[in-house]
């Protein structure tokens, strides 16, 4: 698992948020972790699963945080999962327009 974004692919904004969502989801999808992103995949009641599911999430949070400039960290709400940093992002620049 992991890939990382070149630092001129980093979201910045508005600007760029198109292109850096086609790139993040593609990376998401490559490590096979975009059901968690989209809410179709919920946390496995068994351990094993639970730990499996906690992994996957901490490590595609790590690419998210990786893949945006520093001066929009704040704008992720709260570190809890992939879903909820995406989610923030998303709606950060498809309803505000913030650039």
């Amino acid at each position: 698992m992991a890939s990382s974004m070149k630092s001129e692919n980093k979201l910045r904004g508005a600007s760029n948020f198109r292109a850096w969502k086609t790139r993040i989801d593609l990376i998401l999808v490559n490590n096979k972790v975009f059901d968690i992103e989209n809410g179709k995949a919920v946390e496995p009641i068994d351990n094993l699963g639970k730990e499996k599911f906690k992994e996957y999430n901490i490590t595609t949070m790590s690419l998210i945080v990786d893949s945006i400039r520093d001066h929009l960290i704040p704008y992720i709400p709260e570190l809890k999962s992939l879903k909820t940093m995406y989610d923030a992002l998303t709606k950060l620049f498809i309803v505000n327009k913030i650039g």
